[in-house]
Order: C-alpha cells, then sequence, then structure tokens
C-alpha cells in the first residue's frame, strides 16, 4: 500500500494504489513532519482526504452531483449522502501508477512521477465521458517539494471540451494542538464566500482578519472546530517578490512551513478537522465549491475547461525555513 522514497532532507511516503497521494512528508534535518499523516491504514481509508496531499478533481462539492457544460449534461456519484451531493472528485480513491527517477550521480534530487488515466473502463466515465490524463511529478530538492500537475485531454478531435477543476486537500501538521498555535500568513481577499448547506450562495461576508494576514507572519491562529473559512486566493509580495501562498510559522520551534501556489489556483479553503486538531487543511483550489453550477462566468468562478487534444499544468511547491 505504502511506497516511501528517501534523500537526504525528506522523507516521503506515497500511496500509489489509492488515490496517487503524497501521504507523509518528513523533514529530516529537524525530524519533522510536515504532513499531517494516517496512523493507521485504517484511519487512511476512512477519510484519505485528511492526510498528505490528497488529488482533488473536481473539487470539493457539486450540488446533486450534476451540471450542464456547453449542452452536455454530466453526473457525478452521490457520495455526500446526507446532503445529496458529489463530493472530493473521482481521483481520489483511484490506482495510479507510480515511477520514481533514482538521482544522478552529481545530484541529490529524486523525482517521483505518478499517472492516472481516465478511459471508458472507469465507472465514472459514463457521467463523466472524457478521456484523460492527470499526471504528478514530484521533484525533491535539498530545499523544498516541487509538486507540478499535469492534465492532458486525450478525447477525439473535435470532442467537446473537457471541463474541470482541480484542488488540493493538503493537511499540514500540528504537533502540539493543546500549546502554542501556529501563526497563518495567507494571501486571501477580505471576504469570504457564505456557505449555505456546504455550498456557496454567492453573497460575499465580511472577514476582516483577512487584511490581517496580509502582515508578514500573520495572526495567532487558534484552530477550533468552527474554522472552515471559503475565500479568493491574491497575489502578496514576500521579500519583494510576487507570492501566492500560505505560511505557518511554529515559534516554539523556530520553523516556518511555506507553502507557494501559482496563479492557477484562485481560491482557498480553511479548515480544521473538529475531531482532531492536529491538522491544518490550507486546500489551494482552481475554483469555487460547486464552481460548475454557479451561474458566474468562469472568470469569478474558475470552472475550466480543456480542448481534444490539449494540455494545462499547474505548479506548487513546500519548503522548510527557519525563523
Amino acid at each position: 500500500m505504502y511506497t516511501t522514497v528517501k534523500t537526504a532532507c525528506w522523507e516521503a511516503t506515497f500511496t500509489p494504489e489509492h488515490g496517487g497521494q503524497l501521504v507523509r512528508l518528513k523533514y529530516l534535518p529537524r525530524d519533522r513532519d510536515i504532513l499531517h499523516y494516517p496512523e493507521s491504514s485504517e484511519a487512511f481509508f476512512a477519510q484519505p482526504e485528511r492526510f498528505g496531499v490528497p488529488v482533488l478533481f473536481p473539487p470539493n462539492r457539486i450540488s446533486g452531483g450534476s451540471f450542464e457544460f456547453e449542452g452536455r449534461s454530466y453526473s457525478f456519484p452521490i457520495n455526500d449522502v446526507a446532503r445529496g451531493n458529489h463530493i472530493h472528485g473521482v481521483v481520489l480513491h483511484e490506482p495510479w501508477e507510480m515511477v520514481v527517477d533514482e538521482p544522478s550521480a552529481d545530484t541529490d534530487d529524486l523525482r517521483v512521477r505518478l499517472s492516472f488515466t481516465h478511459d471508458d473502463k472507469r465507472e465514472t466515465f459514463g457521467g463523466y465521458p472524457h478521456r484523460f490524463r492527470l499526471s504528478q511529478h514530484y521533484l525533491f530538492r535539498e530545499d523544498c517539494v516541487e509538486h507540478e500537475v499535469v492534465l492532458e485531454n486525450l478525447d477525439e478531435p473535435d470532442s467537446p471540451a473537457l471541463p474541470f477543476g482541480l484542488g488540493y486537500h493538503t493537511a499540514f501538521r500540528v504537533p502540539n494542538p493543546d500549546g502554542a498555535q501556529p501563526r497563518l500568513f495567507v494571501t486571501a481577499a477580505d471576504y469570504r464566500h457564505e456557505m449555505v448547506e456546504t455550498l456557496p450562495s454567492l453573497r460575499h461576508l465580511p472577514w476582516p482578519e483577512a487584511s490581517e494576514y496580509w502582515r508578514e507572519g500573520g495572526l495567532p491562529y487558534v484552530i477550533e472546530p468552527s474554522v472552515s473559512v471559503h475565500t479568493p486566493a491574491l497575489t502578496g509580495q514576500r521579500d519583494g517578490q510576487p507570492f501566492r501562498g500560505a505560511l505557518l510559522d511554529f515559534e516554539q520551534e523556530n520553523l516556518r512551513v511555506v507553502y507557494a501556489v501559482d496563479e492557477a489556483f484562485g481560491q482557498w479553503f480553511l479548515w480544521a478537522p473538529p475531531d482532531d486538531l492536529r491538522a491544518l487543511c490550507i486546500e489551494p483550489m482552481t475554483c469555487m465549491a460547486n464552481a460548475a453550477n454557479l451561474p458566474l462566468p468562469a472568470e469569478e468562478s474558475g470552472w475550466l475547461s480543456l480542448a481534444a487534444g490539449q494540455s494545462w499544468r499547474t505548479h506548487t511547491q513546500i519548503s522548510v525555513e527557519s525563523l
């Protein structure tokens, strides 16, 4: 089930047979787990989205599990049964192919490649009738872990465009939830989306705390069961350079975790599991929750499409610094 790779600075564990997920990441110079990880296989299989970097395609929820795009109807399994929605996309529980490229003689950099192909052999093809390949490329460098995802539309020429959204349910590890809380800095708007029955209502609610997050170091971020914020992502400044992402400062450890994302990710979802405060989920998403059904232009909802034969890619990075 688990496949572990190691460099001088990083130890990473993947679940290629279930979600193609980076499920644990340890920074070896500090002997510090950066991502929240499952302590048993049972915990992982029960809720894989709570650990590591789950890939959600599309992210979050689709109301009623269905939508229309360019005159075509789509349907997804209703797996949020209590509310009658689809949640977390079509790749989270699927097997991926994994290849590890050994480091060259002159570098300790390590590459891991994972790929998933959606075609007519998949149970979800009937409701999402597109052939595509989703590939993850991890590059473990001395000072960071880079993560690139590439989407290729494998449909025949002149086929309808592939509608999509992408997100990561990235769960960071809070080693001492009963002690001093980390400080959070996130490049976010000063409002949040009102959520009604877990779906955005299109109302914007003031989020005055967000303006404080623009200050280097952020605010003391008290992780409580009520933490659940869906908000647009913005590009700010860090060290005089454009920066879109989040910083988590663990002052007692003299440790900063930096999560940088590219501009394809136009939304955040910040969430702490109410029954496990060792995790803080900082989730970049290319689109809003339920974007496929929102009466908004694509540039606002973030819902994307890709023509047959075309490809699309995006990039994120995790690094560790001393404060």
